[in-house]
């Protein structure tokens, strides 16, 4: 338990780290590109209304483009270019290749086939580790300008950038990873504490419950013996009784709590299943329910024969207790995909609001007026739960049409 919960709280910090770093990371490399993509689109919209070229100096852009280029106005010229016209038949006519000396007339031929066949009319191409944004439009008599920008040195210096952020968050990523594995025993240790101090209090209020009750019991026994049976030393039996069975079910949720890792044997768990369901069938037909079951056998998992019995005993006493006036209960079990697969459903018409996410919770009962009618304490679910997570398998409860579900997989052997 204390292991899980350790786990989960380095699973979600480090998640959380992972993600906001992610988004940073992600959100810091969008706007960069947006940003030197948004300054090359300038120019290439100021080249195409140019006949494909660039202005010599900054003073010959008007004074809105100028602004926007402010925070960089050595671009024009250290901008490399070349441009490409083409006829309405989009055969190349003339190429200006004056701007740059990367490229030779094969190479624009190709990036030109290729910024053709693009849905849109611009947009990035990658040739050789070169790349380029182009752009282009169709002129008055048909014809096509295709304008490109070598953006390798920009696209380079943010890729290097972009890589070197990701190998810092990664050294980060792992050096928290060994912050809150250290500080997690630090973080969970309250809870260990509080744990600590409630298995001592169920020990010592158990052993200290057993006499009292003991006495009681012996003097109603007394009393019986001396007054004969009367229906105040009955009620005071039948409390005894509950009392007697909720001490030892918190004793058993106590030992469960310290139980560690257990040397588990093969266990044929079906013929437990079906043991356990015969000696409860007769229990419920006396109680005019109608039981039914399907046991397939042999099937055997790793765990141990009296964790498994009182794992089955606990749903089926549970729906013994639970099951509507002439209600069905029904008993399945499986090997399904080397799972084992215990399915026990019993009629219960008001399960529709149940929060059955609460179920396994200690002392948790559906019906909260804690009606004596039903016999329990609200702590055999959570005992059920607890045996799973130490034979490792996995437990849930649905309800559909009026009937209650629980379903129980372990790994076969």
């Amino acid at each position: 338990m204390i292991k899980k919960l350790r786990r989960n709280f380095i699973a979600l910090a480090m998640g959380t780290l992972i993600m906001a770093m992610g988004m940073v990371l992600g959100i810091v490399a969008l706007l960069a590109m947006h940003q030197v993509t948004g300054q090359y689109e300038i120019l290439l919209d100021w080249m195409l209304a140019y006949d494909g070229k660039l202005p010599d100096g900054m003073e010959e852009i008007d004074e809105e483009t100028r602004q926007d280029l402010a925070a960089i106005p050595e671009i024009i010229y250290e901008t490399r270019y070349f441009s490409v016209e083409l006829d309405a038949d989009r055969e190349i006519t003339d190429m200006h290749l004056s701007f740059i000396h990367s490229v030779n007339a094969d190479t624009v031929r190709k990036l030109t086939k290729t910024a053709l066949k693009y849905k849109r009319r611009h947009g990035w191409i990658w040739n050789q580790g070169s790349q380029y944004l182009f752009k282009w439009k169709v002129n008055e008599d048909g014809g096509i300008l295709l304008v490109f920008i070598d953006a390798t040195s920009r696209a380079w210096i943010l890729t290097t950038v972009t890589q070197y952020m990701v190998l810092m968050a990664t050294i980060v990523v792992v050096v928290y990873f060994f912050l809150y594995s250290w500080y997690s025993r630090r973080i969970v240790q309250p809870y260990i504490e509080t744990q600590e101090q409630q298995k001592r209090f169920i020990t010592n209020a158990s052993h200290e419950l057993k006499t009292p009750l003991a006495v009681i019991s012996a003097n109603t026994e007394m009393l019986e013996a001396k007054s004969g049976e009367n229906k105040w030393t009955q009620s005071t039996m039948r409390q005894i009784e509950r009392m007697t069975g909720l001490i030892q079910e918190l004793v058993t949720l106590s030992r469960l709590d310290e139980k560690k890792k257990t040397e588990f044997v093969k266990v044929d768990w079906s013929q437990i299943c079906a043991q356990e369901a015969e000696a409860f069938a007769e229990v419920a037909r006396n109680a005019g329910l109608e039981f039914t079951q399907e046991i397939t056998k042999p099937v055997y998992v790793k765990g141990e024969e009296k964790a498994l019995r009182e794992l089955v005993t606990i749903f089926l006493d549970n729906a013994v207790k639970y099951c509507d006036t002439d209600g069905i209960i029904s008993v399945h079990f499986t090997a399904e995909k080397h799972m084992a697969v215990f399915r026990i459903c019993n009629s219960y018409a008001n399960g529709r609001n149940v929060d059955y996410d609460r179920f396994f919770e200690r002392f948790y009962r559906a019906d909260e007026s804690h009606n004596s009618k039903k016999s329990g304490y609200g702590i055999g679910l959570s005992i059920a739960k607890q045996i799973v997570e130490i034979l490792g398998g996995t437990l849930k409860a649905e309800w559909k049409d009026n009937t209650i579900q629980f379903v129980i997989t372990l790994k076969t052997v």
